[in-house]
């Protein structure tokens, strides 16, 4: 990420919850990819991310998420995924 005249950029800590990671990636010749996975040392040391081509409608965003081997981490009890 680049932002004229910044040398780094801080970002506060979380206190709580769950740490997701989502980027974007150009990929050529296929386009752009949305990347998505759990946060911090699992998206770092354990590669647990899951890839979709734009344009990505909200049943392939589930399904990207539904795919990481983290899922029954960020899973809430009760809630399903529609």
């Amino acid at each position: 990420m680049k932002i004229a005249g910044a040398r780094a950029v801080i970002m506060q800590q979380q206190s709580s919850g769950i740490e997701i990671y989502i980027g974007a990636k150009k990929e050529p010749p296929f386009g752009h990819l949305i990347l998505c996975g759990l946060g911090g040392v699992f998206v770092e040391i354990f590669k647990d991310v899951s890839f979709g081509l734009v344009p990505l409608g909200k049943e392939e965003a589930y399904s990207m998420v539904g795919r990481l081997k983290s899922f029954p981490i960020i899973q809430v009890p009760g809630v399903k995924m529609e």
